[in-house]
């Protein structure tokens, strides 16, 4: 079985497309976890717990988690992110104030604000990290690092067959737990923030109606 490079190579990278993409996905779960504000319309919103579970993993070797980290590093996915994370916050703002129109656009301002200050590109990577570590040995990382090298050289790419059968098979479980994970990482941040917002500003979540005139 022949696959090009280039293809084995760019699926590497879709690691950061996931995480791009959860913050805006996530972000209409904020609106109904500030802790301890109660809703008139409660039972219309889906709860979500402020730790969402985690799922147990075994220490990563520190061999292997070097070389993942270097990994990580020659695929971009830390600048991409770095990059995008701003107009990312935009759009999980907009998203959200889209959902919950009855909130005062005051909130999504104060919760964009609050995530660019405290949202760390680390914690999407951790995720990435741990699915590398999980899916491939100390050796199939460093095969993968000597081919993005060799790419970037602009050096002839050819993966062993057997790596390149073996990223086709597992690439849609590490993709689909980087998903799962980043998911998490960015709704337990945004549903601390949120609720911290909520506490502080109670009026943002129930603005007064305006008055009718007689």
């Amino acid at each position: 079985m022949e696959f090009a490079p280039w293809f084995i190579l760019a699926r590497m990278k879709l690691a950061a497309a996931i995480a791009c993409v959860v913050l805006p996905v996530g972000a209409q779960e904020v609106v109904s976890l500030p802790v301890g504000t109660p809703r008139p319309d409660a039972a219309n919103y889906r709860a979500i717990p402020s730790d969402p579970p985690v799922p147990s993993v075994s220490t990563p070797d520190s061999h292997v988690h070097a070389n993942v980290l270097t990994l990580i590093q020659l695929t971009g996915d830390r600048g991409r992110l770095q990059d995008t994370l701003p107009k990312l916050l935009g759009q999980a703002k907009a998203k959200m104030l889209k959902t919950y129109p009855n909130v005062s656009p005051a909130f999504g301002e104060e919760w964009e604000k609050r995530m660019g200050a405290r949202i760390s590109v680390d914690d999407f990577l951790d995720v990435t990290a741990g699915a590398y570590e999980k899916h491939f040995t100390s050796e199939e990382i460093q095969e993968l690092i000597a081919l993005f090298k060799a790419k970037q050289e602009g050096k002839p790419v050819k993966a062993p067959e057997s790596l390149q059968q073996k990223l086709v098979a597992e690439m849609p479980a590490i993709l689909g737990e980087i998903a799962g994970g980043t998911t998490q990482v960015a709704v337990k941040l945004g549903s601390q923030v949120g609720g911290e917002i909520g506490k502080e500003h109670p009026e943002y979540l129930f603005p007064k109606a305006p008055r009718v005139q007689q």
